[in-house]
Protein backbone atom coordinates (compact mmCIF):
# COMPACT_ATOMS: atom_id res chain seq x y z
CA UNK A 1 0.00 0.00 0.00
CA UNK A 2 0.90 4.26 -1.19
CA UNK A 3 2.37 5.39 2.10
CA UNK A 4 0.54 8.55 1.87
CA UNK A 5 -3.14 9.11 -0.09
CA UNK A 6 -4.45 12.53 -0.44
CA UNK A 7 -7.67 10.92 1.55
CA UNK A 8 -5.09 10.81 5.05
CA UNK A 9 -3.94 14.28 4.80
CA UNK A 10 -7.29 15.51 3.66
CA UNK A 11 -9.12 13.85 6.82
CA UNK A 12 -6.00 14.83 9.51
CA UNK A 13 -6.56 18.88 8.28
CA UNK A 14 -10.37 18.25 8.44
CA UNK A 15 -10.23 17.15 11.73
CA UNK A 16 -7.87 19.38 13.43
CA UNK A 17 -9.97 22.26 11.61
CA UNK A 18 -13.21 20.65 13.54
CA UNK A 19 -11.67 19.87 16.93
CA UNK A 20 -11.06 23.49 16.68
CA UNK A 21 -14.44 24.18 16.12
CA UNK A 22 -15.32 22.26 19.05
CA UNK A 23 -12.97 25.10 21.26
CA UNK A 24 -15.20 27.61 19.49
CA UNK A 25 -18.41 25.79 20.85
CA UNK A 26 -19.64 23.97 18.04
CA UNK A 27 -20.05 20.73 20.35
CA UNK A 28 -21.27 18.26 17.77
CA UNK A 29 -17.75 19.13 15.50
CA UNK A 30 -16.02 16.94 18.52
CA UNK A 31 -17.78 14.02 17.31
CA UNK A 32 -16.91 14.88 13.68
CA UNK A 33 -13.11 15.36 14.69
CA UNK A 34 -13.14 11.83 16.20
CA UNK A 35 -14.46 10.43 12.75
CA UNK A 36 -12.09 11.74 10.98
CA UNK A 37 -9.36 11.02 13.51
CA UNK A 38 -10.53 7.31 13.29
CA UNK A 39 -10.36 7.87 9.30
CA UNK A 40 -6.32 8.33 10.08
CA UNK A 41 -5.60 5.87 12.59
CA UNK A 42 -7.64 3.28 10.12
CA UNK A 43 -5.88 4.23 7.10
CA UNK A 44 -2.26 4.61 9.00
CA UNK A 45 -2.85 0.87 10.46
CA UNK A 46 -2.87 -0.50 6.66
CA UNK A 47 0.76 0.81 6.23
CA UNK A 48 2.97 -2.34 5.16
CA UNK A 49 5.49 -0.15 8.02
CA UNK A 50 6.84 0.30 11.24
CA UNK A 51 4.13 3.06 11.89
CA UNK A 52 1.46 0.48 10.44
CA UNK A 53 2.04 -2.26 12.74
CA UNK A 54 1.86 0.46 15.71
CA UNK A 55 -1.06 1.92 14.40
CA UNK A 56 -2.38 -1.95 14.50
CA UNK A 57 -1.31 -2.63 18.11
CA UNK A 58 -2.73 0.63 19.44
CA UNK A 59 -6.23 -0.06 17.90
CA UNK A 60 -5.81 -3.92 19.30
CA UNK A 61 -5.37 -2.77 22.33
CA UNK A 62 -7.62 -0.01 22.96
CA UNK A 63 -9.99 -2.17 21.58
CA UNK A 64 -9.03 -5.01 24.07
CA UNK A 65 -9.55 -2.00 26.55
CA UNK A 66 -12.72 -0.84 25.93
CA UNK A 67 -14.17 -4.36 26.65
CA UNK A 68 -13.08 -3.93 30.28
CA UNK A 69 -14.43 0.18 30.28
CA UNK A 70 -17.63 1.21 29.67
CA UNK A 71 -16.17 4.55 28.66
CA UNK A 72 -13.90 3.77 25.89
CA UNK A 73 -16.46 1.17 24.69
CA UNK A 74 -18.81 4.52 23.70
CA UNK A 75 -15.63 6.64 22.65
CA UNK A 76 -15.17 3.65 20.62
CA UNK A 77 -18.80 3.91 19.12
CA UNK A 78 -18.86 7.59 18.86
CA UNK A 79 -15.30 7.59 16.96
CA UNK A 80 -16.82 4.59 14.66
CA UNK A 81 -20.39 5.79 14.00
CA UNK A 82 -18.73 9.74 13.69
CA UNK A 83 -16.44 8.36 10.87
CA UNK A 84 -18.58 6.87 8.64
CA UNK A 85 -21.04 10.23 9.04
CA UNK A 86 -19.40 12.80 8.91
CA UNK A 87 -21.21 14.85 6.59
CA UNK A 88 -24.27 14.29 8.44
CA UNK A 89 -22.67 15.07 11.31
CA UNK A 90 -21.95 18.62 10.27
CA UNK A 91 -25.69 19.00 9.10
CA UNK A 92 -26.62 18.36 12.78
CA UNK A 93 -24.08 20.80 13.74
CA UNK A 94 -25.34 23.61 11.55
CA UNK A 95 -28.87 22.86 12.85
CA UNK A 96 -27.73 23.38 16.52
CA UNK A 97 -26.43 26.79 15.54
CA UNK A 98 -30.17 27.58 13.76
CA UNK A 99 -31.32 26.39 16.86
CA UNK A 100 -29.44 28.61 18.66
CA UNK A 101 -29.75 31.16 16.75
CA UNK A 102 -31.91 34.19 17.33
CA UNK A 103 -32.73 34.73 13.59
CA UNK A 104 -33.16 30.78 12.72
CA UNK A 105 -34.16 31.48 9.38
CA UNK A 106 -31.18 33.83 8.08
CA UNK A 107 -29.20 31.17 10.06
CA UNK A 108 -30.52 28.23 8.36
CA UNK A 109 -30.63 30.01 5.01
CA UNK A 110 -26.75 30.91 5.06
CA UNK A 111 -26.17 27.31 6.46
CA UNK A 112 -28.07 25.71 3.81
CA UNK A 113 -26.18 27.65 0.95
CA UNK A 114 -23.07 27.08 2.67
CA UNK A 115 -22.68 23.17 3.10
CA UNK A 116 -24.64 22.90 0.02
CA UNK A 117 -21.53 24.34 -2.11
CA UNK A 118 -19.56 22.72 0.07
CA UNK A 119 -20.93 19.56 -0.38
CA UNK A 120 -21.44 20.19 -3.85
CA UNK A 121 -17.96 20.95 -4.96
CA UNK A 122 -16.45 18.42 -2.49
CA UNK A 123 -18.13 15.75 -4.35
CA UNK A 124 -17.12 16.98 -7.52
CA UNK A 125 -13.39 17.33 -6.10
CA UNK A 126 -13.64 13.90 -5.59
CA UNK A 127 -14.49 12.88 -8.69
CA UNK A 128 -12.21 14.88 -10.64
CA UNK A 129 -9.44 16.64 -8.90
CA UNK A 130 -6.91 14.01 -9.38
CA UNK A 131 -7.55 14.99 -12.88
CA UNK A 132 -6.06 18.11 -12.55
CA UNK A 133 -1.84 17.69 -13.00
CA UNK A 134 -3.07 15.60 -16.43
CA UNK A 135 -4.75 18.54 -17.99
CA UNK A 136 -2.53 20.50 -20.65
CA UNK A 137 -2.73 23.68 -19.07
CA UNK A 138 -0.40 22.00 -15.75
CA UNK A 139 1.31 19.58 -17.58
CA UNK A 140 4.78 21.64 -17.72
CA UNK A 141 4.12 22.05 -13.86
CA UNK A 142 3.71 18.92 -13.42
CA UNK A 143 6.40 17.22 -15.02
CA UNK A 144 8.80 19.98 -13.69
CA UNK A 145 7.66 19.06 -10.32
CA UNK A 146 7.91 15.41 -10.54
CA UNK A 147 11.71 15.95 -12.31
CA UNK A 148 12.43 17.80 -9.81
CA UNK A 149 11.24 15.97 -6.46
CA UNK A 150 12.23 12.32 -8.71
CA UNK A 151 15.09 10.36 -6.50
CA UNK A 152 14.36 12.22 -3.83
CA UNK A 153 13.49 10.02 -0.52
CA UNK A 154 10.39 12.19 -0.33
CA UNK A 155 9.39 13.30 -3.77
CA UNK A 156 6.68 10.14 -4.04
CA UNK A 157 5.06 12.31 -0.76
CA UNK A 158 4.42 15.40 -2.95
CA UNK A 159 1.17 14.74 -5.13
CA UNK A 160 -0.74 13.05 -2.68
CA UNK A 161 -0.20 15.53 -0.15
CA UNK A 162 -0.74 18.62 -2.75
CA UNK A 163 -4.22 16.77 -3.62
CA UNK A 164 -5.07 16.75 -0.20
CA UNK A 165 -4.35 19.93 0.58
CA UNK A 166 -6.13 21.06 -2.79
CA UNK A 167 -8.97 19.34 -1.44
CA UNK A 168 -9.51 21.35 1.52
CA UNK A 169 -8.69 24.51 0.61
CA UNK A 170 -11.42 23.85 -2.29
CA UNK A 171 -14.03 22.70 0.50
CA UNK A 172 -12.78 26.11 2.53
CA UNK A 173 -13.66 28.33 -0.52
CA UNK A 174 -16.58 26.91 -1.77
CA UNK A 175 -17.81 26.96 1.64
CA UNK A 176 -17.04 30.66 2.11
CA UNK A 177 -18.82 31.37 -1.33
CA UNK A 178 -22.15 29.38 -0.39
CA UNK A 179 -21.90 31.72 2.64
CA UNK A 180 -21.31 34.77 0.83
CA UNK A 181 -24.19 33.72 -1.52
CA UNK A 182 -26.17 33.12 1.58
CA UNK A 183 -25.72 36.69 3.13
CA UNK A 184 -26.52 37.91 -0.38
CA UNK A 185 -29.86 36.49 -0.17
CA UNK A 186 -30.79 37.42 3.36
CA UNK A 187 -29.40 40.88 2.23
CA UNK A 188 -26.23 41.17 4.73
CA UNK A 189 -23.63 41.66 1.89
Amino acid sequence: MAAISPSIVSSAIFGVRNYEKGNDGHIVRYAVAAGQAKKVVDYVSQFDNAVGQTAKTATMALGAASKESIFLDKCAKVASFSSTHINPLIVASACVDVMQSDNKAETAIVSATSLGTMFTVEKQMKKHLHKVPKLKCFSKITEAVTNATKGTKYGKFLGPVLEGVAFVIGSCVAYDAGNKFGNLLIGKQ
